[in-house]
């Protein structure tokens, strides 16, 4: 297991897994917008490995992005370009 290559493949899989099924699925169509129903197990599971990929609490991110649908685009919106690094 010293080759690099593994490490690479093992780092894009951990990626894979915990932030697009665990944060994206989990927290982002499930948690926010309640795109779909899941049993109780399930929902355990996805949430957990959603939480262990590094990108924040589901409360937070929750919170966060239906405050962003509610102010889209404007002055509160969390997630607006016009409140990034570059202003015009």
């Amino acid at each position: 297991m010293q080759d690099p290559l593994w490490y690479l493949l093992l780092t894009i899989l951990y990626y894979v897994v915990t932030a697009q099924f665990g944060f994206e699925l989990g927290f982002h169509r499930y948690l926010t917008h309640n795109a779909f129903k899941m049993s109780e197990w399930v929902k355990r599971i996805v949430l957990y490995i959603g939480t262990i990929s590094g990108l924040g609490q589901p409360i937070f991110f929750v919170c966060m992005h239906r405050k962003h649908h509610a102010h889209a685009d404007t002055i509160d919106d969390p997630h607006s370009p016009n409140n990034g690094l570059i202003k015009s």
